[in-house]
């Protein structure tokens, strides 16, 4: 990618500081911000659309080693958490919130991060509202202190929307299912609501274990970071 160009798959980057502070970069900037990360404590946030066609050569030119890219860039994301070159590949996947989409269509997160970046990849048209809230509040100086904090916060986002679809779902059970009669229109409803709760509920699990696994590898978080994952 050369560096002067503006690459289609960069969504936005930022270079944060643990004391608030937020800078917009380009792309053509990202090694100059690295190369101040690495002599500091500020850190950057690329979010990147992983199906545009220079996704991979924005990876290359933001310094990330091959199977990084490979693993971002993957179709098959199953939650996951593994330590990868030197930093820490985390697969999630969320509720999709988009226009007219189905819930139990889940949008898959891919993020790889180390001391000085965090990289959360989506597919087009695959936008997550958890990431969303979390650029807007960072947008507002509410910067997580390092890579592995912000990432803490996106899982946090992420669960809170899945708690929130599932006791909408589990409202919308009860409200039907107390029903004395039900009509053709509220059984075919209520068929669409149970089969997307089950949906959701596959994921829990897949999920939960990819966050155990989180827990368990050497320096990916912190001791009070371990904590709070826990909770």
């Amino acid at each position: 990618m050369h560096a002067a160009s503006a690459p289609q798959a960069l969504l936005w980057a930022y270079l944060l500081s643990p004391n608030g502070e937020v800078k917009t970069i380009e792309a053509k900037a990202i090694p100059d911000a690295l190369a101040q990360c690495s002599a500091s404590d500020d850190y950057l946030w690329l979010h990147v659309q992983s199906d545009a066609e220079d996704a991979g050569s924005l990876l290359q030119f933001s310094g990330l080693h091959q199977t990084v890219i490979d693993s971002l860039l993957a179709l098959e994301t199953r939650p996951r958490a593994m330590s990868l070159h030197q930093g820490t590949l985390v697969y999630l996947r969320g509720i999709n919130k988009n226009p007219d989409a189905d819930p139990e269509d889940m949008v898959s997160l891919r993020t790889w991060y180390n001391k000085d970046i965090i990289i959360s990849a989506r597919r087009k048209n695959r936008r997550l509202t958890s990431i969303q809230n979390l650029r807007d509040e960072i947008a507002s100086e509410q910067v997580p202190i390092s890579p592995p904090a912000l990432l803490l916060n996106m899982i946090a986002k992420v669960a809170d929307t899945i708690l929130d679809t599932v006791d909408e779902m589990d409202e919308s059970l009860v409200g039907f299912e107390t029903r004395e009669q039900l009509r053709k229109e509220d059984r075919q409803n209520l068929s669409i609501v149970r089969r997307q709760a089950a949906s959701i509920r596959r994921y829990l699990a897949p999920q939960r274990d990819a966050l155990d696994a989180l827990l368990r590898l050497p320096d990916a978080l912190s001791q009070n970071q371990s904590f709070e994952l826990r909770e």
